[in-house]
């Protein structure tokens, strides 16, 4: 999972749910909702770390790390996002000299991982929360409990054919194609964790309830008043 690529296009990927997945006994990636596709989150997702000193975890790993993390015309595309690739490159090469070379720009790499099929990709996010817990298992807990926020927002894509062939129409007719990201963020060091992405329309109380999988028993969730009824409770 959620970065930097588009894989809309793809059409061997199939939407899934992430509890039923061999992964989830690890740790369940996030899943795809009606538009399949593996994004970052949105810069307005990411919960501000709490005063902790800097350095408790390193910057997040895997795909997310590649994800465009600013508002802008050029989301996924940017120089942030070009900045974070060479850096996930140099570190790939130097800790894998005699393997060979990976691509040298983002635009190739966006290409090569929109065929890799999703079951890979839940794996490898799945390998990545679990190494977080087995490195930071004692730092990822603040009084006993792992905090972890859940929020959702509706983000405008590009009016391309496809996305607006592909998208339900979210709001008024002549609007742009939209598509609904729920996720979770640690909210003591401001991690992004897991998250599912739906069409425009998508309900964020079930994007809630398929990342479940996601968290460890020590999750404390914290969600404002849009998560509300007693069954989700």
């Amino acid at each position: 999972m959620g970065a930097g690529p588009n894989p809309l296009s793809s059409q061997a990927r199939k939407n899934g749910d992430e509890s039923s997945t061999e992964a989830a006994s690890v740790a369940a990636p996030a899943v795809v909702d009606g538009a399949p596709a593996a994004v970052s989150h949105a810069s307005g997702l990411e919960a501000s770390p709490t005063g902790r000193a800097a350095g408790t975890l390193p910057p997040p790993v895997g795909p997310p790390a590649l994800g465009d993390h600013h508002a802008g015309p050029d989301l996924g595309c940017g120089r942030l996002a070009r900045k974070k690739f060479e850096t996930a490159r140099g570190y790939y090469v130097a800790s894998h000299e005699a393997r060979k070379r990976p691509g040298k720009i983002l635009q190739g790499f966006q290409k090569a991982l929109s065929r890799v099929p999703m079951r890979q990709l839940k794996a490898l996010a799945a390998g990545v929360r679990h190494q977080i817990r087995l490195r930071f298992a004692e730092r990822l807990l603040v009084d006993g409990f792992e905090p972890m926020g859940c929020d959702g927002s509706r983000i405008e894509c590009p009016r391309s054919a496809e996305l607006e062939a592909r998208l339900r129409q979210a709001g008024k007719d002549d609007s742009a194609p939209t598509v609904w990201v729920t996720a979770f963020v640690h909210l003591a060091t401001g991690l992004l964790w897991s998250w599912q992405l739906g069409p425009g329309t998508a309900d964020e109380r079930q994007h809630l309830r398929r990342l479940l999988g996601t968290l460890s028993p020590a999750a404390l969730i914290i969600v404002d008043a849009a998560y509300m009824g007693y069954e989700l409770a």
